[in-house]
């Protein structure tokens, strides 16, 4: 459990800069304060890494970022592709739904394959699953959520844009609801230039 909850910003490469922070502050005795991080307690103790996809180009720069902390820490990353059933009965006047659930299906294995093939270059231990919302009772934040505990996550790397329309499946205004209602740190990737945003 953390002390106090608290929101940690760093930009590019942020494990690796506040490593550097870390050791500079021990090297000239400088007190900690009480919000100040210690990157060998918190950061190691990712080592159940989630990270939500949905095949965007942010998505992507999510797995990337979670692929750096897990080699920082050891961890091991899960990649999620969740399916909105929603989405898929919303649009049953106009498509088999039954058809549009399976294209949404094969989207989310294609991602997922990608990003096994990612953490395997990256000699990085992980696994994907495509996990779907229950019903249309549930959102997709609930879905994740749901998810992260399933997995005993304890550190979720999602994007605050993905697909829209009716190829958006995990990522945009999902991130908002998720962060509510996580039980996790939580590491929100924008987007190439930037700033990441870990929340705790």
């Amino acid at each position: 459990m953390f002390s106090a909850p608290r929101t940690v910003r760093c930009n590019g490469d942020g494990v690796r800069r506040a490593k550097r922070f870390s050791e500079a502050r021990e090297s000239t005795g400088a007190p900690k304060r009480r919000n100040d991080i210690d990157l060998n307690q918190e950061v190691g103790m990712y080592q159940k890494i989630m990270v939500a996809l949905d095949g965007s180009d942010i998505s992507k720069r999510g797995l990337a970022e979670a692929i750096k902390i897990a080699k920082a820490t050891g961890g091991r990353v899960h990649a999620v592709y969740v399916v909105d059933k929603s989405v898929v009965f919303s649009y049953a006047g106009h498509f088999d739904p039954n058809a549009l659930l399976e294209g949404f299906r094969d989207d989310g294995r294609k991602a997922l394959a990608e990003a096994e093939q990612a953490l395997t270059a990256a000699q990085v231990p992980g696994d994907a699953e495509l996990f779907e919302t229950a019903g249309i009772g549930e959102e997709v934040a609930q879905a994740l959520e749901r998810c992260a505990k399933s997995n005993g996550a304890d550190l979720v790397v999602l994007g605050t844009h993905g697909r829209r329309g009716v190829r958006r499946v995990v990522l945009g205004s999902v991130a908002e609801r998720f962060l509510r209602a996580s039980h996790c740190p939580v590491l929100l990737v924008r987007g190439e230039e930037a700033e990441h945003q870990v929340q705790v």
